[in-house]
């Protein structure tokens, strides 16, 4: 993903997330003696496993091996920094806290990040007694499967539903085929008959249908909610037009796929 996809943009990277912690490891790997200078090696492990080997389509999940290696190394750049104060001389106390000072501002900055996106105004606040949430709950099964948009946080999820998609990059970053349950989707709600709608809910092992305002705003598709109304019967509705929320239960069939 990166824009340069060598070794000096692999440094580049590094550059920028670590900043002098790469200098202050290379002098731990000069001091340190014995087992502990293979361990500092083993250390270093994740960090080059994180770009030379791939588990997944999605190579950015990779970031959990570099934050591992990092985490382990930094106990001996700590190492390095209580070795200059051992000294009990001048210079080094200065050079000590001066490393204090530059590896914890680097720190400093990734924790005013989390803070940012973690402010009220992006939280995602669910209702533990929402009315919908209990009705899922309540009213289906661990293994019944629902169509719904896509997904990630929601009421819906909280109520422990089964979703058919969901969010697309969970399933696509384990290395699923998401782009076919996504042409499904879009057939199964812009069905233009219930014939159809039926063979394709049959097919996909569809128990319960929702169409809410996320649907009829899609941009993935057209939604042929007057048909779904027809084929299915509505078992749960709450709010009133585009607002509304309405689950479809896939066994109650309104109109016999015959006709």
């Amino acid at each position: 993903i990166a824009e340069n996809k060598t070794i000096f943009g692999v440094l580049s990277y590094l550059g920028r997330l670590l900043g002098i912690l790469p200098f202050v490891l290379v002098a731990a790997l000069c001091i340190e003696k014995g087992v502990n200078k293979y361990l500092l090696l083993a250390f270093a492990a994740p960090l080059i496993f994180a770009f030379t080997v791939s588990l997944t389509i999605d190579v950015t999940v990779n970031h959990k091996y570099i934050m591992m290696s990092c985490m382990l190394l930094s106990i001996f750049a700590a190492s390095v920094v209580m070795k200059l104060f051992d000294r009990r001389e001048f210079m080094t106390g200065v050079v000590g806290i001066g490393l204090i000072l530059v590896l914890t501002a680097t720190g400093l900055y990734d924790f005013t990040t989390v803070l940012k996106k973690n402010i009220p105004s992006n939280a995602i606040v669910l209702d533990l007694n929402n009315e919908l949430t209990e009705w899922i709950d309540q009213n289906s099964r661990s293994q019944d499967i629902f169509l719904t948009s896509n997904y990630t946080i929601n009421q819906v999820v909280l109520g422990g539903a089964m979703l058919y998609e969901g969010w697309p990059y969970y399933p696509w970053s384990a290395g699923y085929d998401t782009d076919y349950r996504t042409g499904q989707v879009k057939l199964m709600y812009e069905a233009a008959t219930p014939q159809e709608l039926i063979a394709l809910v049959k097919e996909n092992k569809i128990d319960f249908i929702i169409v809410d305002q996320s649907n009829r705003s899609s941009q993935e598709y057209l939604l042929n909610e007057d048909n779904i109304r027809r084929t299915y019967e509505c078992v749960y509705s709450t709010g009133e037009g585009d607002t509304q929320t309405a689950i479809y239960d896939t066994q109650k069939v309104i109109r016999d796929e015959k006709e």
